[in-house]
Order: C-alpha cells, then sequence, then structure tokens
C-alpha cells in the first residue's frame, strides 16, 4: 500500500498542513505522526476519522465505538481519533482526547468479554456433565430439617452426611449454615487422636444443650473428617472407638438439640452400615455435578452477549471505514471522483 510520503523535514511535534496535492475531502489520508507507513488489516480500508468524532461524540456514541473497535490493536485505535483543524491541521488535543476516551471504553468492553467468556468455560464445562440435582436437594434438606428446626417437638434427624463427587459440597454446608435460624459450630475429627477428638464432638454437644436452655436455639455442629472414623471398623479399637460414636449420636437431637453435619469424598460403600443408618444420619445428600436451570439460561444469555460483541467487531470496518484509494490501482483520479 502507498501512502502519503511525509517529507524528511517533519517533525511531530510541529503542526503539520496536508500535503498541498492531496484532496482536501472527509476521506483524505491523515498524516500519522508516527510513522509514514499506516497500514491496518488488509491494508485496503482506514478509519473514517471524521465520522468516527471519538472528541466529541455522545457517552452512548463512544460506547458504542469501544464495541465496535474492541478487537483493534492500540495503533489503530490511536489513529482512528486522530482529527484535523479547519485548517487541515492535526489537532492534537481533540485528537488526545479522543483517544483516551475510546481507548479506556475499548479495555472496559475488553474486560468484560473476557470475563463473560471465562464463565462461559466454567458452565460449559458443568454443562458437559449432565444437570446438577444440588436445587433438588436443597429441597430435600429444606424439607426433612430446615423446616422442622424450630418447631417445638419436632422429630429432627441426628446427622446429615454430604457426599458424591461433586465440588459444590462446601458450598451446600454453607447454604444450610446461613439458612437454618441455629448456632453453628464445628469441631475437627483428629483420627491419631480419636478419644480426644470424641470427647470434643462430646463437650461441644454439652455446650450445644446449654445455649438451647438459654435461647431455644438450636445447634448445627459440623464435624471435620468424621469420615476417617466411620469408614475404620477394622481392629477391636476402632470398632470401640465406633461404637462409642454411633450410641452418643443416635440421641444427639433430642438430648442436646444438636444436628451433627459432615461430608466425604468416599463412596457411600466405603461406611460401616450401621454408622451411617437413618437413625443415625436421617438424611443422606449425593451431590452431583452439573448446569442448572439458571446455569443454562445464564449461559444461553452470555453466549448470545458474546456474539453479539463478535458481531459488533465484525462489521466495524464497513460501518467505520472507508476503501483506500492511495493502494497500488486505485489512482488519485478515483479519489478525487469521489470513488
Amino acid at each position: 500500500m502507498k501512502i502519503l510520503s511525509v517529507s524528511p523535514n517533519y517533525n511531530s511535534n510541529k503542526q503539520v498542513p496536508y500535503q498541498q496535492n492531496a484532496v482536501t475531502s472527509k476521506k483524505t489520508l491523515l498524516i500519522s505522526q508516527k510513522t509514514n507507513l499506516i497500514k491496518f488489516g488488509d491494508g485496503r480500508y482506514l478509519p473514517d476519522t471524521k465520522k468516527i468524532n471519538a472528541s466529541d461524540c455522545s457517552q452512548t456514541q463512544i460506547e458504542l465505538l469501544g464495541k465496535y473497535f474492541h478487537e483493534k490493536d492500540d495503533d489503530e485505535i490511536e489513529y482512528a481519533c486522530s482529527r484535523l483543524n479547519y485548517l487541515f491541521f492535526h489537532d492534537e488535543k481533540k485528537s488526545k482526547r479522543g483517544y483516551e476516551r475510546l481507548s479506556a471504553e475499548v479495555k472496559k468492553v475488553q474486560k468484560q468479554k473476557k470475563e463473560w467468556i471465562s464463565e462461559i468455560s466454567k458452565l460449559t464445562t458443568k454443562e458437559a456433565m449432565g444437570e446438577s440435582n444440588i436445587v433438588e436437594q436443597k429441597l430435600r434438606v429444606q424439607r426433612g430439617f430446615l423446616n422442622y428446626i424450630n418447631i417445638p417437638n419436632a422429630k429432627i434427624v441426628n446427622g446429615i452426611l454430604i457426599y458424591g463427587q461433586s465440588r459444590e459440597k462446601e458450598e451446600f454446608i454453607k447454604w444450610i449454615k446461613n439458612d437454618a435460624d441455629a448456632t453453628y459450630m464445628e469441631v475437627q475429627y483428629d483420627h491419631s487422636n480419636p478419644t480426644a477428638s470424641l470427647r470434643k464432638i462430646m463437650d461441644q454437644s454439652e455446650n450445644a444443650k446449654i445455649v438451647f436452655d438459654s435461647t431455644k436455639r438450636r445447634t448445627i455442629l459440623m464435624v471435620k473428617d468424621l469420615d476417617k472414623l466411620l469408614t475404620s471398623d477394622s481392629t477391636p479399637q476402632e470398632r470401640r472407638n465406633l461404637g462409642v460414636f454411633k450410641s452418643f449420636i443416635e440421641n444427639i437431637s433430642e438430648k442436646y438439640h444438636t444436628t451433627i453435619i459432615t461430608k466425604t469424598d468416599r463412596a457411600i460403600d466405603d461406611f460401616e452400615d450401621a454408622s451411617i443408618g437413618t437413625e443415625r444420619f436421617g438424611l443422606l445428600v449425593k451431590l452431583k455435578d452439573g448446569i442448572t436451570k439458571e446455569g443454562k439460561g445464564r449461559l444461553a444469555d452470555l453466549r448470545e452477549k458474546v456474539q453479539e460483541l463478535n458481531t459488533y467487531a465484525s462489521e466495524c470496518r464497513d460501518k467505520w471505514y472507508y476503501p483506500d484509494h492511495y493502494v497500488e490501482g486505485g489512482g488519485w483520479d478515483q479519489l478525487a471522483n469521489g470513488g
């Protein structure tokens, strides 16, 4: 592509008039302050700087331009914002203002698009897993536990076990904690010191009873790594420890106004059968990862938003550029004749 040449004496710090032999129309090529060779895309189109007018357009218009130009590089954006004054000199002030406005909007659009694409990636992974059962399991816990937690003399489960290969187990427990009108406590089960760990569970249950007697609020006791106790029955000592726990949890809801919650990544078949029987863990909650109904809607919405931005970018040239008649074979006559 042949571009208007710049005199060897050209100084970018001075206002430089247009070449005298150039056609002074809105399609006239601006002189770059950086280089005498400007080539964007396939070199056949250049930004229509007068039409773009990034320095003086409205906020609504600059936001629209940000969508159209969000895939352009910084040099092209700077060129697109170049302005001339009424004598066809480079207007440095307006050019800088236009560039700052459009560049800031482009960065905003790029950041938003990046966030959308990242979220699409995560939702697409979930979509490939099938449908999530999180909503259904929340409904089970709501109906089987949360709805009764503050009803006097209601029969409430002693324990809730969250299992399955879902990565949402921690979030599920947080949901129970936040949704329940109850005191929340935590205990860490240490498999290397089971006696002390069992004592901590019992002590916290005693504390929960005191809380209930004074406030009438039940307690949710989260026991971390409890699965190490519930899946260990190969030695006499392990069986004794497991027996102590099974006897204690059978009455924890009625006697101590407490429900134990725990989670595991282990298969349900690894557990000693009686340790997770209904009289001890009245709710076994198997979580399955996947996409929810809301997630499907969100995914469709995000895909539409990204596609909209892609459409803006693909239409940028037709909307805001003009054919470069300085390309070899184009000739000055075409430009002079308005070609």
